[in-house]
């Protein structure tokens, strides 16, 4: 428990499984997604998040748990492309690079962004169809 590493435990919880223990193996992952909740890291999160759910499908099906199964699949963050300014290294814009956000279940206030930003895709859609229609 020295370090708090995704990947150190990642690799606990492997090593866990590998042994038979996979209720073991379930403790290090849900321990680790508790601590990294508050990571200003989401990219450790989604490597979490990821490798928890890869491990729970790949149980065998007297080890399987439904309940988590449904618990990781929930928690699962929504990947989202978006698009932001390069600025080089005498201040003048150099085009547009894209990126991925990731959003969280439980980040409450970013999901009223999330759907507006749903709606308006939704909107768009719905008019490029209208317009191919006439």
């Amino acid at each position: 428990q020295r370090s708090q590493h995704v990947k150190v435990f990642i690799s606990f919880a492997q090593f866990e499984n590998i042994i038979d223990e996979p209720q073991n193996a379930r403790k290090i992952f849900k321990n680790a997604f508790n601590i990294l909740k508050h990571s200003p890291d989401k990219q450790d999160r989604v490597q979490l998040i990821e490798s928890w759910y890869e491990f729970e499908l790949e149980l065998e099906d007297e080890d399987k748990s439904p309940d988590d199964i449904e618990f990781v699949k929930n928690n699962l963050p929504k990947r989202i492309t978006q698009r932001r300014r390069i600025i080089s290294d005498n201040g003048e814009e150099s085009g547009w690079e894209e990126y991925y956000e990731y959003i969280f279940p439980d980040e409450q206030s970013q999901n009223n962004n999330l759907k507006i930003l749903e709606k308006a895709k939704l909107w768009k859609k719905r008019k490029l169809e209208k317009n191919n229609n006439q």
